[in-house]
C-alpha cells in the first residue's frame, strides 16, 4: 500500500492513500503536489509532520498512523468548513497554537474586566477597593476569620452560618 504525502499550496500538508478521494472529493481542492510516496506508514507519518514544521503549517496533533489505527476520517462537511476557513485566513501556519491560546486568554480577561466594570466594581477585576480579593480577610458568623476565596467555600458548609 502506498502512502502519499501531499501539499495543498498555502493550505496544508497531509498524508493519504488515495489522493483523488481524499483531496478532491473529501476536502474539495483541485490543486495539490505529491511531495513523497512510501510503503511504510510510520515513515509517512514522520515525514508529514516534519514537512509541516519545515514549511510553517500547523503540525497535526495526532500522527497519521494513529488516525488510521483509530479509524478517524474527516467528514465532507468538516472539510468544506476547513476549506472556507483556510481561504478566509490565508496561510494556515500564520499563527501557532500557543499564540492562539494567549489571544483567547486575553479575550477572556477582557470580558471579565468589562463585566466587573459594568457591575460597578472599582478598578481592575479581582480587586476590591484597591486590594486583591485573595488578600481580603472575612469573618464568618461562627467567628472564624478566613483570607481569600476559601471564605465562600467555608460559608457554603458552615452550620452556624446556615442557621443565621
Amino acid at each position: 500500500m502506498k502512502y502519499k504525502i501531499y501539499e495543498i499550496p498555502g493550505v496544508k500538508i497531509g498524508c493519504c492513500q488515495d489522493e483523488e478521494l481524499r483531496i478532491k472529493e473529501q476536502q474539495g481542492f483541485n490543486d495539490w503536489i505529491i511531495l513523497a510516496e512510501t510503503d511504510d506508514i510510520m515513515l509517512a507519518s514522520d515525514m508529514e509532520r516534519s514537512l509541516q514544521r519545515q514549511k510553517g503549517y500547523l503540525v497535526d496533533r495526532m500522527p497519521y498512523y494513529r488516525m488510521i489505527e483509530n479509524g478517524h476520517k474527516t467528514s465532507t462537511k468538516k472539510a468544506k468548513a476547513a476549506k472556507e476557513n483556510f481561504a478566509q485566513g490565508g496561510l494556515l501556519g500564520a499563527r501557532s497554537r500557543s499564540e492562539a491560546k494567549v489571544a483567547a486568554a486575553k479575550r477572556n480577561i477582557a470580558k471579565a474586566t468589562a463585566a466587573a466594570v459594568a457591575a460597578g466594581a472599582p478598578g481592575k477585576a479581582g480587586r476590591v477597593g484597591g486590594k486583591k480579593t485573595a488578600s481580603i480577610e472575612r469573618t464568618c458568623t461562627c467567628g472564624r476569620t478566613i483570607k481569600g476565596a476559601g471564605y465562600f467555600l467555608h460559608v457554603k458548609y458552615c452550620k452556624i452560618y446556615a442557621k443565621s
